[in-house]
């Protein structure tokens, strides 16, 4: 099994959760409440799942050990594409539940640097994978990118 593609077919949304109550945007913008620009993430998850036979399901222990990454590091930028460098626990490879773990550490890190409507993005928060491109001028570095949807 291509542990990437299983990991890219994952679904699922960011929880974000912020230290002040949301705002609620003028009716003519037609949107949901979203973060005032002084809000702060007080916590961040995701609880990824697939698409079975029975609608969605929950990863199971097998499914979370699959390997996504054969490297001992992977550097990853979310939606501040901010790159975050990780290291993969075991010093060798990244599996489904590590990779969980680099999206929710790589978000944490960088969603407060996001802009939506004045504050934080906790619009675009629909997991639809990673990709990978080549980043900056003079070394060129290997980025994976998250893609966030709404």
């Amino acid at each position: 099994m291509d542990g990437l593609k299983f990991f890219n077919d994952l679904g699922g949304a960011l929880d974000i959760e912020i230290n002040e109550p949301l705002a609620t945007p003028p009716k003519s913008l037609g949107l949901m409440s979203f973060a005032p620009p002084t809000a702060k993430i007080k916590s961040i998850g995701w609880s990824p799942h697939t698409y079975g036979k029975n609608g969605l399901e929950k990863l199971t222990p097998e499914q979370l050990e699959i390997v996504v990454f054969h490297r001992p590091t992977i550097t990853v930028a979310g939606e501040a594409r901010s790159p975050v460098e990780h290291c993969a626990p075991n010093g060798q490879f990244f599996n489904v539940r590590d990779m969980v773990q680099v999206v929710v550490e790589t978000e944490r890190q960088t969603r407060g640097e996001t802009e939506w409507f004045g504050g934080m993005d906790l619009h675009h928060v629909c997991f639809e994978g990673i990709s990978t491109s080549l980043w900056g001028d003079k070394e060129q570095k290997e980025i994976w990118y998250i893609s966030w949807g709404s």
